[in-house]
């Protein structure tokens, strides 16, 4: 098994696998922010007949895969750890997976446990366009509040748009110091350099020709997935008026949305609970150690 750089090219084929199988929703089945990401993760493909295998590396490695059907889960994982046992890495370690593979590799003597902190918060679109009710109270205000008091404008990512915007990003960035959030530097290069072939939209929001906010989105045809959502929180409401502002004019077509992980970080957690998020799906890592004297490696067998 033989991983190699990610391309442009392969969002076909990704594309394919994934819309097999319509019960992945997580941001792990959606091309466009793999490719984003690539660079930060080191993230390498392998495509095999009905399946494929990501790896990445930061603290440590690990994988994940999307399979056209669960009947490939038991090959796929043993061509893992064939590939890991080859390698002498010391651990495989498999994150992004289902309740069930979950327990197919426990049963295969893996150890796992629920990762919190990576799952994705899944929304219906009509409630984040149409905040309906006393639940969403607050939400309504902000907005309407943002409306009154600020005279904005809104068009779509444009080239001449690019320093400027990185250059929002990065005093958006120093807002957050001391707060463990990733640097998003390479992934919103990459994002805004190839916006149509990964199927991205990025719109921004000015005051007074000065850009307040942006988001980019993934309009993956399996689920819509919030990549990056930035605001200047001196003008209220900013956060509010952005996610409604989208839900209203670029997900009416979808059912749900996916609103990315918290990461663990506090303040991001209440921010998306507070929009009451239909589920939040769940997600498993699984670790079997490795050493040089282990022969019981899983039997991989035919799709």
């Amino acid at each position: 098994m033989n991983f190699r750089a990610i391309t442009l090219d392969d969002q076909k084929a990704f594309t394919r696998i994934t819309l097999a199988n319509p019960e992945y929703l997580h941001y792990q089945s959606i091309f466009g922010v793999i490719y984003v990401w690539k660079e930060f993760y080191h993230s390498r493909i392998y495509f095999g007949e009905g399946f494929l295998i990501l790896e990445h590396q930061l603290e440590e490695k690990f994988f994940t895969f999307i399979l056209e059907n669960q009947l490939l889960l038991p090959k796929v994982c043993g061509l893992i750890e064939q590939y890991c046992l080859a390698n002498q890495f010391p651990k495989i370690v498999i994150k992004a997976l289902s309740f069930e593979e979950n327990n197919y590799l426990q049963s295969q003597k893996y150890t796992s446990n629920l990762d919190r902190n990576d799952g994705d918060y899944i929304y219906q679109c009509s409630d984040l366009a149409n905040l309906i009710g006393k639940k969403y109270h607050a939400k309504r205000n902000f907005v309407n509040r943002f409306n009154l008091n600020y005279a904005y404008e809104v068009h779509e990512y444009q080239d001449q748009d690019y320093h400027k915007l990185m250059d929002f990003y990065q005093k958006w960035k120093i807002t957050k110091e001391g707060v463990n959030y990733l640097d998003e530097t390479q992934a919103i290069d990459c994002a805004l350099k190839n916006q149509a072939a990964l199927q991205l939209k990025t719109i921004i929001f000015f005051h007074h020709q000065s850009i307040i906010g942006f988001t980019t989105i993934s309009l993956a045809p399996n689920v819509p997935f919030s990549i990056f959502e930035k605001g200047d929180i001196h003008y209220e409401g900013i956060y509010q008026f952005i996610n409604n502002y989208v839900a209203i004019n670029y997900l009416q077509e979808f059912t749900l949305v996916n609103r990315a992980e918290d990461l663990g970080l506090e303040g991001l957690r209440k921010a998306k609970l507070s929009y009451f998020p239909l589920f939040i799906l769940e997600k498993y890592q699984a670790i079997k150690n490795l050493n040089a004297n282990n022969n019981d490696v899983l039997e991989i067998k035919s799709s």
